[in-house]
């Protein structure tokens, strides 16, 4: 039995104490990724919730980790027999991670969604009062973000990568531009 964690926060540490309290000693060979195969989200319209979803972009690539380690290469094979993970295993393909910490450390929603949404509330409040329209036609990342919340983000994503550095396991790496919206010195 596989389990796969989409996107992972330090699910596979969770699982594992739960099955151990649990007294569950069935071989189950658990693994995270550091996002989603696929960015979604939910339709609304005029502040109904449709019964869909639309996705809106495929990764090309995810780093995935087993816990434990031993475990990582069957893990990251079956990767290939998951339907949502064909555009990855045949594009860019899978970047291991070197432990389940450097997973929960790589998922970047955290820094950026944390960052906007506190930084950016003033518009997320104001948008359906202030400027007339639809709330439900606010974007976290057309209005809120902007050069100065990014470089917020990117400080925040240093810091995980310093903590992850201190306690010796990896992180993904993402280059300043990555967190750049316009130009941010």
């Amino acid at each position: 039995m596989f389990i796969h964690i989409f996107p992972d926060k330090f699910g596979p540490l969770l699982l594992r104490r739960m099955m151990r309290e649990a007294g569950c000693n069935k071989k189950v060979i658990i693994g995270g990724w550091s996002s989603s195969p696929y960015g979604s989200r939910v339709d609304i319209r005029g502040g109904v919730v449709l019964p869909r979803i639309r996705a809106y972009y495929r990764a090309i690539t995810l780093r995935g980790a087993a816990m434990p380690m031993t475990d990582q290469e069957a893990f990251l094979e079956s990767a290939k027999y998951l339907g949502p993970m064909d555009c990855i295993t045949k594009n860019d393909g899978i970047d291991p991670g070197d432990t389940a910490l450097d997973i929960g450390f790589s998922n970047v929603n955290p820094v950026l969604h944390c960052s906007g949404t506190i930084l950016g509330v003033g518009v997320m409040e104001n948008w359906g009062v202030i400027y007339g329209t639809d709330k439900y036609d606010y974007s976290i990342y057309s209005h809120a973000y902007c050069p100065s919340i990014a470089k917020v983000q990117y400080s925040f994503y240093l810091e995980q990568c310093a903590i992850a550095d201190a306690i010796g396991v990896g992180i993904q790496q993402f280059e300043k531009s990555s967190f750049s919206i316009g130009r941010v010195s």
